[in-house]
């Protein structure tokens, strides 16, 4: 049960009620030096961001097959600029 909550929620322990959009940029700074394998990639931030999108946002979420795609739409629709 736990497994699952921060698999949603990494921070939680931290005492964060959703994953701060902090810990996403990390999760993706991380993925892309170390050249993660996309699925897995693309399902961690399934999780992570299941309880920050709205159901619409994680339809379209949920069909992006490219890095590129899920970084111009964490750009345009969860922060700014992940990427400095």
């Amino acid at each position: 049960m736990s497994a699952r909550g921060l698999l949603q929620n990494p921070a939680l322990f931290a005492g964060f009620k959703t994953t701060p959009i902090e810990c996403i940029k990390e999760w993706v700074k991380i993925s892309l030096e170390h050249g993660t394998n996309f699925v897995y990639f693309h399902q961690v931030l399934m999780d992570m961001l299941e309880n920050v999108l709205t159901k619409s946002d994680r339809r379209i979420f949920n069909t992006l097959l490219t890095t590129s795609a899920v970084i111009d739409f964490l750009n345009q629709n969860v922060f700014e600029n992940i990427i400095n």
